[in-house]
């Protein structure tokens, strides 16, 4: 715990070399008589990643949080080019020339245009007209500049509210508005109007429903406005208006049975959308109703046609029906349309095609050429068509992935593994697994890389290439760190397959590289030698020169435990035995070696009865404590000590007899070598109440010497607490334990022992053990509840009480670290770093 402190305090002091954030070098060094004093005087926000988003050309990537929007350009991944504070109401959006946040705009690289203006901005596409909207006199105006004739003018829309978006008409002389409504009577119903821009005056209201707006597009060459919403009177569905743009009638309407969108012919001919009784079909004004009867039904029982789609060529008319594919030839299929307005239908238009699948149908996808079609079934598997072969045939099935997406040439398939846990990169010719990225990951729209984030980390990947690049950390980000070890003024810490060891007092980094053999780092007690563990064996190297192993040591045997002793020469190596402690699942170790790593030889091999289940030296490296455990009912406890100055002697060993069972918890030397604390975890059964039971037994190490003079009870014995953490200098013991061990509503409480006297010298509600200053003076920990502070006289006995109070802010206490010099005390909170000094 005292290591993670150590590196959240790395952290900060990294981070206040940046520009804006106070000096702390001359605030006083923190002791028990000035801790009274106290003060904030910094304040570091803590931003993780919410989501990244692609802009459509694939060039920007932006990584969201929930305080700020930090941008990269995809040529150059490992700096950021902008890094944007966002509040957290605000909507994103990343187009390919701006960043918008809200109503406000910022240039992405390589764009020349000016950034708009506050309010939006919207041109049609020979930007004749720039549209904006202003609310006056509480309603929206609306204010048009024609760029040709350089005149601005100003029309009352009537509606209270704000102008979301436009579109215009292919000469740009119609534009469809779309409004939110923010009135006394309505919020956030939305509206539409058809205005004729030349003529300056507004040709029809559209949309006057209550429900959300999804579609306005125009057709046939502008003679033809097309409106999709969703109406609450009429339910779920979907209502479909078409519209005469030049006198504004309303030429169809079909509500309460019509299913969007609305789709258009790649040589813009015509256009198509599905209702109850079939498939309407459009040209300039209206040709008629599409229908499928279906064979072998009494009466007349059509098919109800959904998802029409046209194929790149605009010869051939797709739309699915539960398990079946229709595709209709165009040309042929507009001879056998029922006759607008017809109550009865007459005609059946047979489709050339009928592709069955082997399940439900959720959705399809067309290849850019037409040459290829991806249906996407509801039990999670793809089935490819060659639709070139007549008729067409299924070339490839992929299993297992849903919401499906296809790249255009149809190389690869990208989409969600059945379970949800994965996105995956498919080849789509022949179901090859590419890439699997975290469910969080997003496709870049170039179909050229992946993004994700995680813990604060944001990593592209390039699909094509199989590589990442990591983006790490973003800037100000002081959350969950994946370290792995701090010692002696250097930290390592990980980061998906990135490693990098840190100088703690210069704040630069010694190394860093990519692995991905390597999932676990130990740095030495000097900070100057770098165990990588893996479940094959172990590396060891000077963090100087990393690649430079001095000792390797390959084990085929699943999960081993390795540390390294304080003399920095000793390795221990634990490995499991052949059978299995307590249950099949827990694995059972039982041999220990060690090894000299500057010679490569075995020193000593031992047999430890039981399960090895914690294990520590002294600082000065002289002795090796080992406890195990073994069986149910009426165990023992097993406690090894190993003379490392004689590593050949076999070490002596201790029975503790324990009742119930047991596991050890925890064993820790005290600072000065003088005491040895042991915990243990029982499980209690019976008819009375059961649950776990923590111990804390303290021992002297010299009457472990002489196995014949130790008994149990020369033990000091803290019944119902664990975790015990000794003071820096060793007389003073805090342990964390419950008030009643069987009721989980009952308050856990910190104690602070006298060693010496074994007394009880003080206590208070927290469930986290005390972080100590680096003169060893002081030790402050945080209330169960988060909010206040305690300061506890780690070496006179002073009374424990709280010096520091965050009731009402913001986010309740996750940790604290005194600064390597002691002069700040930093508390961590969910969202940000709060530093306290005394100027």
């Amino acid at each position: 715990m005292i290591q993670q402190f150590i590196l959240f305090a790395f952290l900060l002091s990294i981070s206040f070399l940046q520009t804006g954030y106070p000096k702390l070098d001359d605030l006083q060094p923190l002791t028990v008589q000035n801790v009274g004093a106290l003060k904030s005087v910094a304040s570091i926000g803590s931003d993780t990643p919410e989501d990244v988003i692609w802009s459509p050309d694939g060039k920007t990537l932006a990584a969201v949080s929930s305080g700020q929007v930090v941008l990269y350009n995809r040529a150059d991944m490992l700096k950021p080019f902008l890094k944007v504070q966002r509040p957290s109401d605000e909507a994103i959006d990343l187009e390919n020339e701006f960043l918008i946040i809200g109503e406000n705009y910022w240039n992405t690289p390589g764009n020349t245009e000016s950034v708009p203006s506050a309010d939006k901005i919207f041109t049609g596409p020979d930007k004749k007209w720039f549209i904006s909207g202003s609310t006056e006199d509480g309603q929206v105006t609306i204010d048009a500049y024609d760029t040709i004739s350089r005149k601005e003018t100003s029309f009352k829309s009537g509606i209270s509210g704000e102008l979301v978006d436009a579109v215009f008409s292919p000469e740009s002389r119609y534009v469809a508005l779309k409004f939110t409504e923010m009135s006394d009577s309505w919020s956030g119903r939305q509206l539409a109007q058809l205005w004729d821009l030349d003529a300056g005056k507004l040709i029809t209201k559209l949309d006057q429903y209550y429900g959300q707006i999804s579609q306005m597009a125009f057709y046939a060459n502008g003679r033809l406005l097309v409106t999709v919403s969703k109406d609450d009177d009429y339910g779920e569905y979907d209502d479909i208006r078409v519209w005469d743009v030049r006198s504004g009638e309303q030429l169809q309407f079909n509500k309460d049975t019509s299913y969007a969108p609305v789709r258009f012919s790649p040589d813009q001919k015509l256009m198509v959308y599905a209702v109850n009784t079939g498939l309407l079909l459009w040209d300039d004004w209206y040709m008629g109703l599409m229908q499928y009867k279906l064979p072998d039904q009494e009466g007349t029982s059509y098919a109800e046609l959904r998802n029409p789609t046209f194929s790149p060529d605009s010869t051939k008319l797709f739309t699915q029906y539960y398990n079946q594919i229709f595709v209709w030839d165009v040309d042929s299929a507009l001879k056998n349309l029922v006759p607008a307005f017809s109550i009865t239908p007459t005609q059946n238009a047979v489709p050339r095609w009928l592709l069955e699948n082997n399940s439900m149908i959720r959705d399809y996808t067309l290849s850019t050429d037409g040459s290829r079609l991806a249906v996407q079934n509801v039990d999670d598997q793809v089935r490819i068509w060659d639709l070139t072969q007549d008729p067409p045939v299924v070339k490839q099935v992929l299993s297992n992935i849903n919401s499906v997406q296809m790249s255009p040439d149809f190389k690869w398939a990208w989409g969600d593994t059945a379970g949800l846990r994965n996105k995956v990169l498919i080849d789509a010719n022949t179901s090859e697994l590419l890439q699997k990225l975290p469910s969080d990951a997003r496709l870049d729209p170039r179909w050229q890389y992946a993004a994700y984030w995680s813990e604060g980390v944001v990593s592209v990947v390039d699909l094509g290439q199989k590589q990442t690049t990591h983006l790490y950390p973003l800037p100000d980000y002081l959350g969950d760190v994946e370290y792995q070890e701090a010692k002696q003024g250097r930290a390592v810490f990980t980061s998906g397959n990135r490693m990098a060891v840190y100088d703690l007092l210069s704040g630069e980094d010694v190394f860093h590289r990519d692995e991905q053999f390597y999932h676990r780092k130990i740095l030495s007690p000097s900070g100057q030698i770098l165990l990588s563990l893996s479940n094959k064996g172990v590396q060891i190297s000077k963090t100087d020169h990393p690649d430079d192993v001095i000792f390797e040591l390959n084990s085929a045997i699943e999960k081993p435990i390795f540390s390294l002793l304080p003399d920095e020469k000793t390795l221990v190596y634990i490995t499991p035995s052949d059978t299995y402690s307590f249950s099949n699942s827990r694995v059972s170790y039982s041999h220990v070696q060690l090894w000299d790593i500057l010679t490569g030889k075995q020193l000593a091999e031992y047999t430890i009865e039981g399960n090895i289940q914690a294990f520590t030296t002294n600082q000065d490296g002289s002795s090796l404590a080992i406890g195990s455990a073994d069986g149910y009912g009426d165990v023992l406890a097993l406690l090894y000590m190993v003379d490392l100055a004689h590593p050949q002697k076999e070490p002596l060993r201790f029975e503790i007899p324990v009742s119930q069972f047991t596991f050890f918890d925890q064993l820790n030397f005290s600072p000065n070598g003088q005491y040895l604390a042991m915990t243990t975890d029982s499980q209690e059964y019976g008819d009375g109440p059961t649950g776990h039971f923590y111990e804390v037994m303290v021992f002297t190490p010299q009457r472990l010497r002489d196995p014949a003079t130790f008994e149990v009870k020369e033990a000091f014995i803290i019944p119902g607490v664990r975790s015990p953490v000794f003071s820096p200098n060793g007389q003073l013991l805090f342990t964390s334990g419950a008030e009643d061990v069987y009721d989980p509503t009952a308050p856990v409480k910190v104690h602070l022992w006298d060693l010496k006297t074994q007394t009880e010298l003080s206590a208070f509600e927290s469930d986290t053990l005390p972080a100590f200053s680096p003169d060893g003076h002081l030790a402050a920990a945080h209330d169960e509840t988060g909010t206040n502070v305690y300061a506890v006289d780690a070496l006179q006995k002073g009374e424990s009480k709280p010096f520091i109070s965050i009731v009402g802010r913001e986010g309740k206490i996750k940790n604290l670290a005194f600064k390597p010099d002691g002069k700040a005390l930093y508390l961590v909170e969910s969202s940000r770093v709060r530093v306290y000094g005394v100027p």
